[in-house]
């Protein structure tokens, strides 16, 4: 072979070293910033959870506190609290608030059916089907948490999703408080009209507790409660609904039940933990 030839060959081995030096230096790039990526994620999704913790030790003190003027009431308005690294939304809610499925009387889990389902036919069978589930005498059971609805033959995931917000097994009472009641709530109680509903929204707002004759009547028909405020002596059921916002644009939610007892030696007891997801928005 001509020593031109010989050059000619060495000169494509260099090329294909060149080449493959390439490729390697490339994937090593790559791999080296999908692990930063991935460190960077856990990182933040980390934060994203202390975060959270952080926000909902803040709104048990602030339920907790035993001065009226700055204690949070559990009506479901939102509050904004700075966190050391961002920034938190917190709703707190009363379980006194929602719909007992284990204590509720007859006529109200009815009615929570009825204008739960998507159809007459959806709510007569979940209705039957909840009564055979849940009636000691019928071999049934009390429930134990909300989710256990999911198991009820034949229910639509539009239905269970209705039945979720204003539904509970934590009200101590077992009797709806309306002051406690967000607005899909109030339309499970049967006899109210939309006009009525909407002027025990505008009471809240005023604090104006006092229904007018024929709600007052709708409420006792349905085992309403028209008490004061729950005592914040007596253990208090409250769900929080957390959202929280990171410096870098990393937002997380939470969803937590937690029990209020100030005068027990362990004030906050947390019930229930639901973290649904985190994610980071492009700025």
């Amino acid at each position: 072979m001509s020593r031109t030839g010989e050059r000619g060959i060495a000169l494509v081995v260099v090329l294909w070293g060149v080449t493959l030096l390439a490729l390697v230096a490339g994937g090593l790039a790559s791999t080296s910033g999908l692990a930063v990526r991935r460190m960077s994620h856990a990182i933040e999704s980390a934060q994203a959870h202390a975060a959270l913790e952080t926000a909902a030790a803040v709104a048990e003190l602030a339920l907790a506190d035993t001065d009226p003027a700055h204690a949070w009431r559990p009506d479901g308005m939102p509050h904004r609290v700075a966190l050391d690294f961002g920034e938190a939304e917190i709703a707190a809610s009363s379980e006194s608030g929602k719909i007992d499925l284990n204590h509720a009387p007859p006529v109200l889990l009815r009615s929570l059916f009825d204008q739960s389902a998507s159809s007459s036919a959806e709510a007569d069978r979940l209705a039957s089907a909840f009564t055979a589930w849940t009636t000691p005498g019928m071999g049934g059971r009390a429930l134990l948490a909300v989710s256990e609805l999911a198991a009820l033959p034949g229910i639509g995931t539009a239905t269970y999703h209705r039945l979720l917000r204003v539904s509970t097994v934590h009200n101590e009472s077992g009797r709806l408080d309306w002051r406690l009641a967000d607005a899909d709530t109030l339309s499970m109680i049967p006899g109210l009209t939309s006009q009525a509903r909407a002027g025990l929204l505008a009471a809240k707002e005023r604090k104006d507790y006092t229904p007018d004759l024929a709600t007052a009547q709708a409420f006792a028909a349905a085992g309403v409660m028209e008490g004061s405020w729950p005592d914040a002596a007596r253990a208090l059921y409250v769900t929080l609904d957390i959202t929280v916002r990171l410096p870098s644009g990393a937002t997380a939610s939470a969803e937590a039940i937690v029990r209020l007892s100030p005068r027990e030696p362990h004030p906050v007891t947390i019930l229930e933990w639901h973290e649904p997801h985190w994610r980071k928005e492009e700025k």
